[in-house]
């Protein structure tokens, strides 16, 4: 975010006020700006006699003899990526913060549906509200599972149109259940994924969905190591066309632009054909993998299934 406060007069005098450090509370930060320079409006007019303001050469002896009070602007160039400090502090977040399981079932609906008789389930594949899919719900999902590494990805669909045909490729670990067959708008998936009992390696794996009535895959890629130091949790998400989850894709998507969370990658973002998947994970060895996908499309499924 920058500011930038500018005096003018005929011609444009700034002072920059400089960069400064983005976070979740630049707004509240403005504010406190704001009222701080309303406030010295007063001062700035009394002192201005003092000042001496250039004008241009081309006005008359008399007019620069004229007084002229400075006009203040506030200028607050937000950044472009403002889902990112949603996302990634929630991500942080979550690492530290120890789960509250009994608080989770009385106060989020989307975690009680994944229950069974108010008791957490140790593996869960389900679809619940996408208002409720956070990484409250899915580190909860994650510490019921009694193993070691797991991965908890919530795939929250924020568009128009349903994701359909998944499709799944596991390099290590397992999936008890299969993935739901479609996310309807409005509603996110909920999956779990661990590592095999006994095993010396994590949990690792691609997944994808398509975009109902297009040839576009969300493309979701995780890795929870089992040896941490020498790797580290690692995501990647994709848009692409004609895609299903194998085991090229996996290596693609693991060697090539990933986010390694433990350099402070916990979020990336993507746009491809008006769709935008936004998304960030934990490092924790149970880790939480979450989401989001916008869309807004508007050419009928008809015409684009008849292509």
């Amino acid at each position: 975010m920058t500011l930038q406060l500018s005096l003018w007069k005929d011609t444009g005098h700034s002072l920059a006020l400089g960069k400064v450090k983005e976070s979740p509370y630049q707004s509240a930060f403005c504010m406190i700006i704001i009222v701080y320079i309303n406030s010295t409006v007063d001062f700035m007019k009394r002192i201005s006699k003092e000042m001496k303001l250039t004008s241009n050469s081309t006005k008359s002896a008399t007019s620069t003899n004229k007084m002229h009070f400075p006009k203040i602007q506030l200028q607050v160039v937000l950044p472009n990526n403002l889902d990112k400090y949603n996302l990634e502090d929630a991500a942080r977040k979550a690492e530290l913060e120890e789960v509250d399981l009994d608080n989770l079932l009385e106060t989020n609906e989307g975690f009680h549906n994944l229950t069974n008789l108010g008791v957490p389930k140790t593996r869960v594949i389900g679809i619940i509200s996408a208002v409720t899919a956070g990484f409250s719900v899915l580190k909860a999902v994650a510490s019921q599972i009694d193993v070691s590494r797991v991965c908890a990805i919530g795939m929250s669909n924020h568009g128009n149109r349903k994701l359909v045909e998944p499709s799944w490729y596991l390099e290590s670990g397992i999936i008890r259940d299969p993935l739901p067959r479609e996310i309807l708008p409005g509603d996110a998936g909920i999956f779990t994924f661990e590592k095999t009992n006994y095993a010396t390696y994590g949990t690792a794996g691609t997944l994808t969905y398509t975009v109902e009535g297009t040839d576009t895959q969300i493309e979701v890629m995780w890795s929870v190591p089992m040896v941490y130091g020498i790797y580290s949790n690692r995501f990647n998400v994709q848009i692409k066309e004609n895609q299903v989850a194998s085991s090229m894709l996996h290596k693609y998507l693991y060697n090539n632009e990933f986010q390694e969370v433990s350099n402070g990658g916990h979020w990336m973002h993507r746009d491809h054909n008006n769709i935008k998947v936004h998304a960030a994970m934990t490092n924790n060895a149970k880790a939480s993998l979450l989401v989001e996908i916008y869309y807004n499309l508007t050419t009928p499924i008809i015409e684009v299934v008849g292509k």
